[in-house]
């Protein structure tokens, strides 16, 4: 992002800018690590290391867990300054 404010120009939190990614190929990247965690949440809810814990995934894997959601959202925002990871919270199972 850039600016013309007083804050002149801003970079994503990985410090470097990130390539532009068309619209709908963010969207797309989105759903399909979504869906990929909605595919793993069944084995991932039965693993108690994964249980009470947010995991992100990307392409398909998981990449990281935390206790805390924005932790791991920064964590994350790092090592894909693209935002092509989903984040979700494992229960469990009831």
């Amino acid at each position: 992002m850039t600016g013309t404010g007083k804050y002149g120009s801003m970079t994503p939190t990985g410090g470097e800018d990130a390539p532009p990614r068309d619209k709908h190929e963010a969207i797309n990247a989105f759903k399909r690590e979504r869906d990929n965690f909605r595919r793993m949440k069944p084995e991932l809810t039965g693993n108690p290391e994964f249980q009470n814990n947010f995991v992100a995934v990307h392409e398909n894997e998981i990449v990281g867990k935390s206790k805390q959601r924005l932790d791991l959202f920064f964590k994350m925002s790092k090592l894909y300054p693209d935002g092509s990871y989903f984040i979700g919270k494992v229960y469990p199972p009831s």
